[in-house]
């Protein structure tokens, strides 16, 4: 049970209490969520009129918290995110600051002023954030995105023996998993560390192994053969007897992903006999592909297949994160290149 109680109620005992300044209780939005199983909202709670108190009670898993206000709900970064564990009473102290809700958990081990000084010091970033996601600039809204995760990825790296840390490199991506957490010196002490570590011990096997099987498949590794059908015939497709003795491009494309991509991929192939282009579509229906194929002449020079064919998933054969996707394979089937992306200066360097 979720409740939100005004300032005229004492505040009674609870896995969290505390209070946010600068907003009103009717402008606050608070979720939890269960830690590990990412998109599950347990509660989406809109207060009632009163001063803003937070109390969550009843908790029955370490779940993460997540209180916003609505004006600013739209920014992803512009939120107080904390864990909270069941018995372990925390108390929030956090307060709107330039727009950004900031605060601090007293009661735990893992966030205490650290935490409250490093998401202080995040408030450029995370406004920067919001205002490109706002004016919908992608460029400034990665950069801003980068530059937070860099920030705590520093903290990670400077404080391997902080329990913060280890609540930090949960959110961060794969190669701040793989790189840090070999580094933590963190003792086992409440069951909030308890848990954030398992978590943590749990992703970072999972990231490595998804490391080894992405070398396998990266500069200087081998090509993995697969069978799947063309587009729009439907025959029968097989890498290997297709590319055997040539340069190849393998493209992993979808038309609901494309800046151009597409186009340059067309040029590149109407300029470059030199190349078997095999695209692999993602993604679209055969209608739409078929019609890309058929305006220009590059496109015809493709051949194009499916990525899903029966139990064939060739995106994942070739760990594929991002589209469009190219893999450049030298006459002897090595893997020479590989992008994310279809840059004019990308494809300059293959001809």
């Amino acid at each position: 049970m979720i409740a939100l109680l005004g300032s005229c109620a004492s505040i009674p005992e609870g896995d969290v209490v505390g209070s946010v300044e600068g907003v009103h209780s009717d402008e606050l939005i608070i979720r939890t969520m269960p830690i590990g199983r990412f998109g599950v909202r347990l509660d989406t709670i809109s207060p009632y009129n009163g001063e803003s108190v937070v109390f969550i009670d009843s908790l029955v898993e370490p779940v993460e918290v997540s209180i916003t206000a609505r004006s600013i709900s739209g920014n992803d970064f512009a939120r107080f995110n904390f864990v909270a564990v069941p018995g372990s009473k925390s108390v929030v102290k956090a307060e709107m600051v330039d727009g950004i809700i900031v605060g601090s958990i007293e009661g735990s081990s893992v966030f205490g002023e650290d935490f409250k000084k490093v998401e202080t010091d995040a408030i450029p970033f995370k406004k920067a954030y919001g205002e490109a996601n706002e004016l919908k600039r992608d460029a400034d809204k990665n950069k801003a995105f980068e530059d937070l995760a860099k920030m705590r990825g520093e903290y990670v790296k400077t404080h391997p023996e902080s329990p913060l840390s280890a609540y930090y490199l949960l959110g961060l991506n794969r190669d701040y998993v793989v790189e840090c957490y070999p580094t933590l010196k963190i003792q086992s002490g409440d069951l909030l560390t308890q848990f954030i570590g398992s978590n943590l011990e749990s992703r970072y096997k999972q990231e490595k192994q998804a490391v080894d099987e992405l070398k396998a498949v990266s500069v200087g590794g081998k090509y993995v053969d697969f069978e799947t059908t063309t587009i729009p015939e439907g025959n029968k497709f097989v890498l290997s007897e297709v590319i055997e003795g040539k340069k190849a491009i393998i493209y992993f494309w979808g038309k609901w992903c494309d800046g151009g991509d597409i186009e340059r991929m067309k040029r590149f192939a109407s300029e470059n006999d030199n190349y078997v282009i095999v695209a692999v579509n993602y993604g679209d229906k055969d209608d739409v592909v078929e019609s890309i194929i058929s305006s220009g002449n590059g496109a015809q020079k493709w051949k194009v297949v499916r990525n899903n064919d029966k139990k064939i998933n060739v995106a994942s054969k070739y760990k594929v994160e991002g589209y469009p996707c190219i893999i450049v394979l030298s006459p002897d089937g090595t893997i020479t290149n590989r992008a994310i992306g279809v840059s004019d200066e990308f494809l300059s360097s293959l001809k």
